[in-house]
């Protein structure tokens, strides 16, 4: 666990036990002995620590770094007065510090332009913190907060076309690489759906980047499904998602050409025609390690909010997973300078049709 052999781990261990996920056995004079894991499925395990944690007695110093880290998990801060843990006595604030810039909890960066002090959570922000502090110069803290609260509540939130305040702000987000919003063009034209950043797994580098990218595309064209079907809608997302894990397969449907694009670009599925209606798909998955894991990540995304799977990736999936030259669609793109025509656009998907088919 990399906590020495204190009263500190020992702390941790009684929180860990009480929650069932290690036992530990002391051998004489109390000492650590033996302590086994019994770890479950990683979105179960975060729920299970913390209404252990809730029930316990805590102490200002544990209340200020939960809400202080709570705080930053919405989004980097420039008003330190803002954070509990900076209301926190010298004696106590600065080992706080100091332990949470360890455990890549809280840290703090110097911004070059203005030589302002922010803080952050690299566990989220720290490929975008600059661009969020931008954002909030902008658009105002609680603006961009409010915004990124309803995209934590529904990952892969629609961000629509429309004139209204709420959607311009989501689509200035996007644009500016706060919010990942990877774009799935279908029978109702483009939408892109916006997502909350996550870390970067360092354990696997760009190979996590991209199996988080293909996770968010597959809940993107999901999404899509769900709200702009249009022969009929999906119902439920982590369903229809369960039974292409269950069944490699879905369909037949006439939207998957279009809905499914982005996966069939990516080498995430494949197409195959109905026998019985010409017009008719069916969508199958390509059962390859970097897509399960991506698959499993889509799901845990609809489950818990975060992408488990694809931030514990095992080393030997990242020696061969960078099998492409696919580059990740993490925010949305500006509009090409060229709009290709209807009849275009339809002889083109037709020759992407036949390109996928089995």
């Amino acid at each position: 666990m990399g906590i020495p052999n204190t009263s500190t781990l020992k702390d941790v261990l009684k929180v860990l036990q009480t929650a069932e996920v290690v036992d530990v056995r002391l051998g004489t004079g109390g000492r650590l002995s033996v302590v086994r894991e019994n770890v479950p499925k990683y979105g179960d395990l975060y729920s299970k620590v913390g209404d252990v944690f809730a029930g316990m007695d805590t102490t200002e110093v544990e209340d200020a770094l939960i809400d202080s880290y709570g705080k930053l998990v919405e989004g980097p801060v420039i008003d330190p007065e803002s954070l509990p843990v900076n209301g926190l006595s010298s004696k106590y604030k600065s080992p706080l510090l100091d332990v949470a810039d360890a455990a890549s909890l809280i840290r703090t960066v110097q911004r070059p332009t203005t030589g302002e002090v922010v803080f952050y959570t690299p566990q989220f922000w720290d490929e975008r913190y600059d661009k969020y502090i931008d954002a909030v110069e902008r658009l105002g803290d609680d603006v961009v907060r409010d915004a990124i609260r309803k995209v934590a509540s529904k990952q892969g939130y629609a961000i629509r076309q429309s004139g209204t305040n709420e959607d311009q702000v989501m689509l200035f987000l996007a644009n500016s690489g706060v919010l990942p919003s990877p774009i799935v063009h279908g029978l109702k034209g483009e939408v892109a759906f916006a997502f909350t950043p996550v870390r970067n797994p360092i354990q696997a580098g760009p190979v996590g980047t991209k199996i988080i990218a293909k996770a968010r595309a597959i809940l993107a064209c999901v999404r899509y499904g769900e709200g702009y079907g249009s022969a009929s809608k999906i119902v439920s997302p982590i369903a229809l998602l369960s039974a292409l894990r269950l069944r490699g397969k879905i369909g037949p449907h006439s939207d998957i050409p279009e809905q499914y694009k982005l996966l069939l670009e990516q080498g995430v599925c494949r197409l195959s025609r109905s026998t019985v209606n010409s017009t008719m798909y069916f969508l199958h998955f390509t059962d390859t390690d970097e897509n399960k894991l991506a698959l499993d990540s889509a799901i845990e995304i609809l489950e818990d909010g975060a992408p488990y799977s694809a931030t514990t990736i095992q080393p030997e999936i990242a020696g061969y997973a960078l099998y492409s030259d696919f580059t990740e669609p993490v925010t949305a793109r500006a509009k090409r300078a060229y709009t290709p025509s209807a009849e275009t656009k339809n002889t083109l998907n037709k020759e992407l049709i036949e390109m996928f088919l089995l």
